[in-house]
Order: structure tokens, then C-alpha cells, then sequence
């Protein structure tokens, strides 16, 4: 009896070590960092006028989002500061595409309308506000108007045709 015991006890710890070693091997390495990745990367469609944005200067504009490695710097947050303080129409910025990324963090990729300046920032972990690197930002502001000018009616009396920033008349916006 004591022979089928030593038996019984060597081919469990052989089938235990067999286990052990199959269960080594389909072993995936634990990390305590998961990667980041994006888990939507959309194209925003509310008005264009409320997608309007400034720079805060509190986030850089990167190639990617910046949580990725890969990701290239495209402009400082010093740059950015200056963008924002800056009172020409063309480095007015514009956001047109919004991420999610599997930490929760919101980025979004914007322009200015000069079109020197694209790439993604950060923006905050809601999409329900620009918040981050961004701001929003009014472009046209509504002022009091006469009954006159809003009933009127209004015609170019010399409309330009030369192309010097004062006299230049257009069907549509250049």
C-alpha cells in the first residue's frame, strides 16, 4: 500500500509541474501601465461659430495627442500665449475634431484660419466645455442697431475690383 502511495504522490507532482509550466507560458506579462489609446475621434458638427476657440497657454500643440510618445510639439505653450493675445483676425483658431482616450483625457484638433498653426491640445476631460488649453471665444460680437439699418436697404456704390485691402468687392469670402 505504501508503494501505490509514493506512486500516486509522484505522478500528481508531475501532473502539478506540467500545470504549472503550460500556465507559465500562456502567462501575459502584468504592467502596471496600460497604453493609452484613443477610444473615439470624431469630427464636430455643432454650429462653426461655437466652435471658436483661444488658446489658454496652459497646454501645447502637439503633431498627436500629447500623451502619446510619438507625439511631435508643433507650437509652445509661449507661442500660444501670443496667438491668444494677438488681435489679427487670421490667428483666430478653430476646433473641428474632438478625441477620447481610454485615461479620459479630451483632446482637440484645431486651426487657426491662417492655417500656419494645426494640431491636437488638450481639452479638459468633458466635451460638454472647451476646457485646458481652450477657451471659447466670441469672433463676432452683435451691437445695438437703429430701425434704420435694420429695415434698410444697403448697396456698394463703387464696388472695387483691385485688390489692395480697401476697395476689393467679393461674391463670396476670399
Amino acid at each position: 500500500m505504501t508503494i501505490h502511495f509514493k506512486e500516486s504522490l509522484i505522478v500528481s507532482l508531475a501532473a502539478f509541474g506540467l500545470v504549472a509550466a503550460v500556465g507559465a507560458t500562456n502567462a501575459q506579462n502584468a504592467s502596471a501601465k496600460s497604453r493609452v489609446r484613443v477610444t473615439s475621434n470624431v469630427k464636430l458638427r455643432t454650429d462653426a461659430t461655437t466652435r471658436n476657440v483661444n488658446f489658454t497657454g496652459r497646454a501645447g500643440l502637439y503633431t498627436k495627442a500629447s500623451a502619446f510618445k510619438s507625439a511631435k510639439k508643433v507650437a509652445t505653450t509661449i507661442t500660444l500665449k501670443d496667438l491668444a493675445r494677438t488681435n489679427k483676425s487670421a490667428k483666430n483658431v478653430r476646433a473641428y475634431r474632438v478625441a477620447r482616450t481610454n485615461k479620459g483625457k479630451v483632446y482637440y484638433k484645431v486651426v487657426t484660419f491662417d492655417g500656419r498653426y494645426r494640431g491636437w491640445i488638450y481639452g479638459g476631460r468633458s466635451t460638454a466645455n472647451f476646457a485646458g488649453g481652450l477657451k471659447s471665444y466670441q469672433t463676432f460680437q452683435e451691437g445695438s442697431l437703429t430701425n434704420d439699418m435694420t429695415t434698410g436697404t444697403f448697396q456698394f456704390a463703387n464696388p472695387g475690383t483691385a485688390n489692395d485691402n480697401q476697395t476689393v468687392t467679393y461674391k463670396q469670402p476670399a
